[in-house]
């Protein structure tokens, strides 16, 4: 409850609300070079990942009050999570070398082919959402970020069960295992379902629905 971990929670949350903010169409993601939403997503989860592996280092070599298991945990944690971070840094590397070196971004990224400039707005000057994208049509499209970003996603779930079986062969699993706490647990699934309703609900709603019959 320090301040220091108030304001690294508050950083977490800074990297989730840019990570969404430039969650984009796939064709619009894909145009790295003049887009700048591809490289700002993929920074904004490496920044998360960073943030998730200075939590875990904390609980192995400072904070951990004795709890040999809690220790046990955070390294497992950090060792399932490694692939993924390979995978990410390489899909920010790579979107950021297309973007930044190329001409179409322009000065610091941000030129007159770039998202930042070509979003739709009101007329109070707030950005329209579910708008059609204003870029420019183009021919060179980059999908290796993407790919990147989803077999980092994937690459966690695929590393939980052979991490846990290798460290913890030959274990008494309370001595590295931390139990989950059931009611905290019911508590924040059932926050996770009802903020994935109301995402759907607000996806059908700032869609722009169409009369005509394909």
């Amino acid at each position: 409850d320090d301040i220091l971990h108030v304001i690294l929670e508050v950083l977490q949350l800074c990297f989730l609300a840019t990570a969404v903010l430039h969650i984009r169409p796939v064709a619009d993601m894909s145009l790295v070079s003049s887009n700048p939403d591809m490289f700002l997503f993929c920074l904004s989860c490496w920044l998360s990942l960073v943030h998730g592996f200075i939590l875990n280092l904390e609980i192995r070599f400072w904070d951990s009050k004795g709890q040999d298991c809690a220790k046990y945990q955070s390294v497992t944690t950090i060792i399932e999570k490694v692939p993924c971070f390979l995978l990410i840094t390489i899909a920010t590397i790579y979107s950021g070398y297309l973007y930044y070196g190329s001409n179409d971004g322009g000065e610091y990224g941000y030129g007159s082919n770039s998202t930042a400039a070509s979003h739709s707005y009101d007329g109070d000057g707030q950005r329209t959402l579910g708008a059609e994208s204003g870029l420019p049509e183009s021919d060179t499209v980059y999908h290796l970020p993407i790919i990147l970003m989803m077999c980092g996603g994937y690459s966690v779930l695929m590393a939980i069960y052979p991490v846990g079986y290798i460290r913890g062969r030959g274990s008494n699993f309370k001595d590295f295992s931390v139990p989950m706490n059931i009611s905290f647990a019911i508590h924040r699934f059932g926050e996770w379902t009802m903020l994935m309703l109301g995402e759907s609900i607000l996806s059908l709603l700032i869609v722009e629905i169409s009369d005509e019959v394909p």
